[in-house]
């Protein structure tokens, strides 16, 4: 495994870009494995808001950690 090697992981959802928790993707299970894998860098996440920005981080922030 190559975790280490990683910077930092970007994240969207899909389709359109949109907040995480509109994506097709699992992101709370891929961020859960992430952080399983002993990933201690970024996530950046690079999304066209569909909402308050602040609410929108709060959610994903919810989402991905509880």
């Amino acid at each position: 495994m190559n975790i280490d090697r990683i910077g930092h992981f970007h994240a969207a959802g899909m389709p359109g870009r949109a907040e995480l928790e509109y994506s097709e993707l699992d992101y709370a299970y891929v961020v859960k494995e992430i952080d399983r894998m002993g990933f201690d860098g970024y996530l950046g996440m690079e999304y066209t808001p569909t909402m308050d920005r602040y609410e929108g981080l709060v959610r994903t922030r919810k989402l991905l950690y509880g």
